[in-house]
């Protein structure tokens, strides 16, 4: 069958809607798509198309919206990590920071994955305060611990757990880029720049601002933090000698 007789075959309103689909396929520089909008997987996910290859779905109007996010944030949070001391006597430690206006009790609260570590009965993390979990815990005071296995030195993941199970928080930390590589051995600990931001994004960490980094402290490094004031001489002063 001819162009010329198929396009007097077919009513000119599918005309019109073919000539559309064809000129929006040439545009995108891809092949049409047999499947229908009715085959979309309702949220938008990747389905394979004729070609085997995956193609994004929209998703549909009527699809719940989902927030890509792992953990509850706004809870406890990771907020520094010594994975590699500088030398084999000093201890790999966890620490945790409590960003909310009330104290929270963790007994029963554990972190999984690389390192394990349950947290005993009565164990209360300040509001506002910062809790550490070490390897050694006599090496820090104040220390909770040990934990059961290492940290490893490429990077791994750590969640963080309340007593019904439920992900607090995740981070999985790497010794390459994009996450800032000298905590990986200089003595410096990962150390989060703005505690109360989600754990899992690794521009959100760098390195600690002095070696062996702050454990049991703030990481200052905060930007909005309040910064220390130094008074200048004037210009016309007179100098002396101590």
């Amino acid at each position: 069958m001819s162009a010329q007789t198929f396009a007097s075959t077919v009513p000119a309103r599918s005309q019109l809607r073919l000539r559309a689909t064809v000129v929006l396929t040439l545009l995108a520089g891809c092949s049409p798509s047999t499947k229908s909008a009715d085959d979309a997987d309702d949220h938008g996910d990747s389905v394979a198309g004729d070609s085997g290859e995956a193609v994004e779905q929209v998703p549909a109007a009527t699809a719940p919206w989902v927030r890509d996010e792992r953990a509850a944030p706004g809870s406890i949070t990771f907020n520094e990590l010594q994975y590699h001391p500088a030398s084999d006597d000093q201890p790999e430690w966890i620490e945790l920071y409590n960003p909310m206006a009330l104290d929270m009790d963790l007994s029963g609260w554990s972190i999984e994955e690389g390192a394990r570590f349950t947290f005993p009965e009565g164990s209360v993390l300040a509001a506002g305060g910062y809790l550490v979990i070490a390897a050694d815990p006599t090496s820090l005071p104040g220390a909770l611990g040990p934990f059961e296995g290492r940290l490893n030195n490429d990077g791994e993941r750590l969640n963080l757990y309340n007593n019904s199970g439920r992900l607090i928080d995740t981070v999985a930390y790497g010794a390459d880029d994009p996450w800032p590589v000298a905590p990986d051995g200089s003595g410096h600990s990962l150390a989060k720049i703005n505690p109360d931001t989600m754990s899992d994004h690794a521009e959100g960490w760098t390195m600690s601002a002095t070696p062996d980094g702050t454990p049991g402290q703030s990481n200052l490094l905060d930007p909005l933090q309040s910064t220390t004031t130094v008074s200048l001489l004037p210009l016309e002063a007179a100098w002396t000698y101590d």
